[in-house]
């Protein structure tokens, strides 16, 4: 079963796994709300597990601006 999580680096000192979500787009939608509470200094990233497959990595910084486009337009 494929399973998605976060992980948030607080001020590159704390690390915190949310999850798991059960598809990559409910995953997606809770980092866009993450995104919001989130310092300057935190970072979010996604981790997939599929099977025994571990893949990780960023979001790209234009995934947060069709969030803070349409906050800017409300």
């Amino acid at each position: 079963m494929d399973r998605f999580y976060l992980l948030i680096v607080y001020g590159a000192t704390e690390i915190e796994k949310v999850g798991p979500f059960y598809s990559a787009d409910a995953r997606d939608r809770r980092a866009l709300e993450l995104h919001q509470t989130l310092d300057c200094l935190d970072a979010l990233f996604w981790l997939d597990l599929k099977g025994r497959k571990t893949s990780a990595g960023s979001y790209p910084a234009m995934f947060f601006e069709r969030e803070e486009a349409s906050h800017a337009e409300a």
